[in-house]
């Protein structure tokens, strides 16, 4: 395994120093670079069907043995039960990126797609058919952060976790902003009828890192809060008629909402051989952020509109 391990990480960076074929940006943060900082990486794995379906819960203080266990089912169709797992990952270490890579044959610019948002990746198979979304898909997810006073104006780059988002020119009048975080999914589906679905999610917490460190006399980074509006009006509730006290999607962490979601609705989850059905849960709380983002932004248009009539009197007093 530590072969097979230290070749992915030679992969990837082939892939990233290719400059006769260069794929992502020069200053692209990726897994495998040192950042003078520690890389923290949640992850949690959910069985819908399995070899350790009804075994008693195991607590793991090492990714490594956590993957090795859930993963350690043949892979090539001589598994006595169907094997159907989803894994979901905030934030990526080196060593969980290169344990999944080689575990489930993930190519690593799966995971370096999710680094650059300016990728557009394809799969394709041996006879150059593109893959369906059963495979791969890459999905932005609205964010709205506050950026407060104590940000000195300049240049700035977006942080979500050890990505970099955008770039961020803060003036005096900023007051906040909007960005949007990323959700990657990769399905490996195997013999008989099992599959295994990856979903790398952006970390909740934004940051600010000055685009020209050596000029600025600031700290290192600056944390984005979350805005927080004077009237939600785009509320969600359960239709069971349960009071619940969740947090509307604009606050909503993807990865703790996931977590929550599958921990509680697994059993109620329709799933077939296909692993893009794995995705379900993840799918509606990224419709829902969506939903929020494009409503809030539709009234805002709306209000704009309203005000330039009344200041201009060009609306209709009949």
């Amino acid at each position: 395994m530590r072969d097979k391990t230290k070749y992915y990480m030679e992969w990837a960076m082939q892939v990233i120093n290719n400059s006769d074929n260069q794929i992502f940006g020069t200053g692209i943060r990726h897994p495998w670079q040192e950042y003078g900082f520690d890389i923290n990486s949640n992850i949690s794995i959910f069985e819908l069907e399995g070899d350790h379906r009804d075994k008693s819960p195991i607590q793991f203080g090492d990714a490594k043995d956590m993957l090795m266990y859930w993963e350690n089912t043949p892979k090539d169709g001589t598994a006595e039960k169907t094997n159907r797992r989803v894994i979901l990952v905030q934030d990526m270490h080196p060593r969980v990126v290169k344990l999944l890579g080689v575990l489930l044959d993930i190519p690593p610019r799966f995971f370096l797609a999710h680094c650059d948002g300016f990728v557009d990746l394809s799969i394709i198979d041996g006879a150059f058919a593109k893959k369906n979304r059963s495979t791969y898909w890459k999905v932005a997810v609205p964010r709205w952060r506050v950026t407060p006073n104590t940000i000195p104006p300049g240049q700035y780059y977006i942080e979500a976790g050890n990505f970099t988002r955008q770039e961020l020119h803060k003036k005096p009048q900023t007051t906040y902003i909007t960005l949007k975080s990323l959700v990657s999914y990769w399905g490996k589906s195997y013999e008989p009828d099992s599959w295994t679905a990856v979903v790398l999610m952006d970390p909740f917490k934004t940051y600010v890192r000055p685009k020209f460190p050596e000029s600025s006399d600031g700290p290192a980074c600056y944390e984005l809060p979350e805005i927080k509006f004077t009237r939600e009006f785009v509320q969600e509730v359960l239709n069971t008629g349960i009071r619940s006290d969740g947090p509307q999607s604009s606050r909503r962490s993807t990865f703790d909402a996931a977590v929550a979601t599958y921990g509680e609705e697994l059993d109620s989850l329709p799933h077939t051989k296909d692993p893009f059905t794995g995705t379900a849960y993840i799918r509606n709380i990224i419709r829902s952020t969506w939903e929020s983002f494009v409503v809030r932004r539709s009234r805002e248009v709306h209000d704009l509109i309203f005000d330039d009539q009344m200041e201009h009197a060009t609306i209709s007093r009949g």
